[in-house]
């Protein structure tokens, strides 16, 4: 049985809002949209946060757990830079550099939580464990799995929540419900949380990645083993990153040069390069794509698949396309990018964070 919202695979926006009803006057500005696990949020006009889809666990932000098929506004939350969206939690930067979570707790939302109750209301990531402030000075913020992680002013990556893989990047495998310190990561400028691994990018353009790599989601040649507590660099991208997203169980680099290299699992294609039913425990060039993307993201499920924007415009897809999320009019997997009929002069993307457990409205 389907859920019975969509299952969140690509949203594609212009500059203005035209195809979702809000409820506000036709026009409105759209600043930024992402797709998380059966729930999408955008941010409109002066930072406000609207979102739609599941809501179980309070992942809209409007104070209740019932899901709705109309974007609801998030009280409270105005001025916002960025928002990220996870399977059952979404997470909101603030103008001042400080973040709001809600949803599901079990530390991912950064805030101690006794009870283990989900949270529907926006809550302050602590600074550490005593909590007495708010942690501050965050430039970007990205929701996984079961965690999320910060990037600081000055370069220092912040990770809390599930730890099992080591996907936090503190050099032990302890569950955290506030933010630690990514340990040895030299400058990062760009962080991507995915299903249990996350990656960075330094200023350098190298691409660094941890947690869990049993299927080589850490692209470096499995040089740190099966999971990595520590921050390990990926292979073949030779200090070129400009870009990084992180699925379920694989991840994907946009260059300097407009190219994308993914690794990680590729039973449906994930890698792009034209195969299917391996793995990829090294970055691989994605077939097509070798100049021109503009943006790329990927999503969470188990078995999952990636979008690019070229500066063309057009999006182009590629993966598992089971629910028909690549959009080609097909539900036939593609082991190379396919362009998306009938979308131009795109001004963004989100590929949406389906995990791999089903939740059935």
């Amino acid at each position: 049985m389907r859920d019975a919202f969509a299952i969140a695979a690509l949203v594609a926006v212009s500059a203005t809002l035209g195809l979702v009803s809000t409820g506000h006057a036709s026009g409105i500005d759209v600043v930024a949209v992402e797709a998380g696990g059966r729930h999408t949020c955008i941010i409109v006009d002066e930072g406000d946060v609207m979102c739609w889809g599941q809501n179980v666990a309070g992942q809209l932000g409007d104070g209740t757990t019932d899901g709705s098929s109309a974007p609801v506004q998030v009280p409270g939350l105005s001025g916002v830079q960025a928002i990220s969206a996870a399977e059952l939690h979404t997470c909101a930067l603030m103008s001042d550099g400080r973040v709001l979570c809600w949803g599901e707790h079990d530390g991912r939302l950064g805030v101690p939580a006794p009870d283990g109750a989900p949270s529907p209301t926006p809550e302050f990531v602590c600074a550490d464990e005593s909590c007495v402030s708010s942690l501050s000075g965050v430039l970007a913020v990205s929701a996984g799995g079961a965690h999320t992680c910060a990037l600081m002013d000055g370069g220092a990556v912040k990770c809390w929540g599930e730890n099992e893989d080591g996907q936090l990047g503190d050099g032990t495998m302890t569950d955290r419900t506030t933010p630690v310190e990514v340990a040895g990561l030299p400058g990062a400028v760009a962080v991507a949380a995915g299903g249990s691994h996350t990656c960075a990018i330094t200023a350098g353009g190298a691409a660094f990645c941890w947690g869990s790599n049993g299927e080589g989601q850490i692209g470096d040649g499995r040089a740190c083993g099966f999971r990595c507590s520590s921050p390990s660099p990926v292979t073949g991208l030779e200090n070129s990153a400009a870009a990084i997203t992180s699925a379920g169980l694989h991840s994907c680099a946009l260059t300097a040069a407009g190219a994308v290299r993914c690794w990680g699992l590729n039973f449906d294609g994930q890698a792009g390069d034209g195969t299917e039913d391996n793995i990829r425990i090294e970055s691989t060039a994605v077939s097509g794509l070798s100049s021109g993307v503009v943006a790329i993201s990927a999503d969470g499920r188990f078995r999952g698949h990636t979008c690019a924007l070229r500066a063309a415009g057009d999006v182009r897809c590629w993966g598992d396309n089971d629910d028909g999320q690549l959009g080609d009019g097909t539900t036939t997997d593609r082991l190379v990018p396919v362009t998306v009929p009938g979308l131009a002069d795109i001004a963004a993307l989100a590929a949406g964070k389906k995990a791999e457990d089903i939740v059935v409205l």
